[in-house]
């Protein structure tokens, strides 16, 4: 597995691990390259296959009931490579009405366990990166009704609500891959690093097709 990462100080400078790598919006996130190699490919080569991703998230609600982003995780069914993002909060937590912050504390004692306060990529550009990473993809898999419902107000590419067995596991998934949540509970929980890698490994044990 290669990871690289860059994590703001206090001071406001960055600690690098191995290379830092930034996006075309010069936002620091992580990169992941699975244990092992799931490329999903077809020995017929000579047609263009489509491209497919896999995208999961992980968040909390508004007081309008709206998606607060917390992590978010993109991975290529070509390469196995996730480009993982935790965002900043996009207010303060005090900013939450009563019902809002009764369901946080639920999410955070219960189902995720991501501080709200966590977080190295500005909120702001969370629709720039989704569209950025969208735009490169012919399809993409994610689970869930209302999410998949919510990539596509931001993407024409097609969007699958795909259906992953709970009992579905990864080496990453039961390893605790994921090092953007310092709370240890994260990683043996409802991560999105996790799950996208869970619904790759199905997606390649259903499907005979390529992804290129």
């Amino acid at each position: 597995m290669s990871i690289r990462e860059s994590r703001p100080t206090g001071d406001g400078a960055h600690v690098k691990q191995t290379p830092t790598r930034l996006d075309l919006y010069g936002l620091v996130y992580i990169t992941y390259r699975g244990v092992e190699n799931r490329s999903f490919t077809n020995s017929n080569m000579e047609k263009e296959e489509q491209k497919a991703c896999v995208i999961e998230v992980q968040n909390y609600r508004g007081n309008n009931n709206e998606y607060i982003v917390k992590e978010l995780a993109i991975l290529d069914l070509s390469t196995d490579i996730v480009n993982y993002f935790l965002l900043k909060p996009p207010f303060p937590l005090e900013w939450l009405d009563q019902k809002s912050l009764k369901t946080y504390k639920w999410l955070f004692n219960y189902f995720h366990h991501i501080p709200w306060h966590e977080g190295f990529t500005p909120y702001r550009e969370l629709k720039n990166i989704l569209k950025h990473y969208c735009s490169q993809y012919d399809t993409i898999y994610t689970t869930g009704l209302e999410k998949a419902n919510w990539l596509k107000l931001l993407t024409t590419s097609t969007v699958i609500d795909y259906t992953l067995d709970k009992k579905m596991a990864t080496k990453e998934s039961t390893t605790g891959i994921c090092i953007g949540v310092k709370n240890s509970k994260h990683k043996y929980s409802n991560c999105a690093l996790s799950k996208a890698y869970r619904v790759a490994s199905q997606l390649k044990k259903e499907t005979n097709t390529g992804f290129t």
